[in-house]
């Protein structure tokens, strides 16, 4: 055995020219799928966003729609008194 830590004759080193262009391909097909990935997420995203933000506004749409016809009754806010000073009945 020798006191040399690294070995002979095992080829190229891994940085070599030679292995950078066989895996070049390979990586810019990973690059490719990794970019369409990322389009799909932000897409999925910006339509929970929308969905999220507009869901709000289309229940008060129909909850007024509902009080115009009647089908539902508007809330009363609790009368407050000096019995009662908070609206709560006590008993």
């Amino acid at each position: 055995m020798s006191d040399n830590p690294q070995p002979r004759d095992r080829g190229r080193p891994v940085g070599s020219r030679d292995s950078y262009k066989r895996k070049a391909p390979v990586t810019r097909a990973v690059e490719q799928h990794l970019a369409e990935i990322m389009k799909l997420l932000a897409e999925m995203n910006r339509r929970h966003r929308n969905e999220h933000e507009s869901l709000p506004a289309v229940l008060r749409w129909l909850t007024d729609i509902e009080r115009q016809l009647g089908l539902v009754e508007k809330p009363a806010a609790p009368k407050s008194s000096r019995r009662q000073p908070l609206g709560v009945l006590i008993k």
